[in-house]
């Protein structure tokens, strides 16, 4: 199963979700109005008990076609969660071992030319000690141009 068809299915499962939102709120307005109905001291008509319970009917049929969906949805994370780390870990560990295996290389080069950098590095630099008569630089304090 692919991210796509994990996607598919859960618009597929849209249709329900709002059915399912839909016989709610319409079985607690249903509700709400018999209540209402009850406490000021009227009687349920049989009509109205009937459109309660049809809807109770469709609420829980609903619920139950939902609550089937949000599994399946679990079910599909599950499985994509369990192929991503079937694919993507041996990739990662494969870069990994290609990196560990460039910095071995890397050591080894400098390895190689240890000698030389020790015995550069041991040698004393000449210090750098600028020309008065640079042609184009005048190095006198009282000029602030870089032009003769």
């Amino acid at each position: 199963q692919t991210l796509e068809n994990a996607k598919d299915r859960c618009k597929d499962g849209d249709k329900e979700k709002k059915q399912f939102d839909h016989y709610r709120e319409k079985v607690s307005l249903l509700l709400a109005e018999r209540d209402k109905i009850i406490s000021k001291g009227g009687k349920i008509k049989d009509v109205q008990l009937d459109k309660i319970n049809r809807n109770q009917r469709k609420y829980e049929e609903c619920g139950r076609a939902w609550k089937g969906i949000e599994s399946r949805n679990v079910s599909n994370a599950l499985m994509l969660q369990h192929q991503k780390s079937e694919v993507l870990d041996p990739l990662v560990a494969e870069f990994i071992r290609l990196e560990a295996f460039f910095f071995q290389a890397w050591s080894n080069c400098l390895m190689a030319f240890s000698d030389d950098i020790q015995y550069a590095l041991s040698q004393r630099l000449p210090e750098f000690v600028p020309l008065d008569d640079s042609p184009g630089i005048s190095m006198s304090s009282t000029s602030t141009s870089i032009f003769p």
